[in-house]
């Protein structure tokens, strides 16, 4: 199961409690803060599988950012088993439990850069492969046509008769 605030920035509030099976999935969209996805639990939050962060559009985090992930009413109980980072190029977060406000928090201690879109990667390598093509020595072309010798007269199979 996957649960996604904001799908992926804002914030999902649920009315209840919360609780995350081994297997399953909080995605959390970051951008730039203040603007990311934050799932509020109205009540207990019972912590487990994976905390994924999907860096969204230029998301841009400076070392020392401290990120709002979850917030909840009552108590707070268990880790993420495992972290995962999609779409960043730069960047890494250590995951604040503080179970006396009964929120979860990322501080960013390596800034965050977004991964290169793919669309200007394939524009850089056709750029290059452009600067191969016109780099690459062009061959003179002989455009004067000589008179075959008696040598490829004989290989050629015709039979040719030299004027003199």
């Amino acid at each position: 199961m996957r649960m996604r605030p904001g799908s992926p920035l804002g914030m999902l509030t649920v009315a209840g409690h919360y609780s995350q099976s081994p297997t399953a999935f909080l995605d959390i969209g970051l951008n730039t803060p203040g603007n990311t996805g934050v799932l509020q639990v109205n009540g207990n939050a019972m912590l487990g599988g994976t905390l994924a962060l999907i860096c969204v559009d230029n998301c841009s985090f400076a070392v020392g950012d401290s990120i709002l992930v979850l917030d909840a009413t009552g108590a707070l109980d268990g880790s993420f088993a495992a972290v995962t980072l999609d779409n960043f190029s730069t960047g890494t977060f250590d995951v604040v439990y503080d179970r006396t406000a009964t929120e979860v928090r990322l501080l960013v201690t390596q800034g965050v850069t977004p991964a290169p879109k793919p669309t200007s990667a394939l524009v850089l390598l056709g750029g290059l492969g452009l600067l191969c093509l016109l780099r690459r020595p062009v061959r003179p072309v002989d455009c004067e046509r000589r008179r075959p010798s008696a040598r490829t007269q004989a290989t050629s199979g015709h039979n040719f008769r030299a004027r003199g």
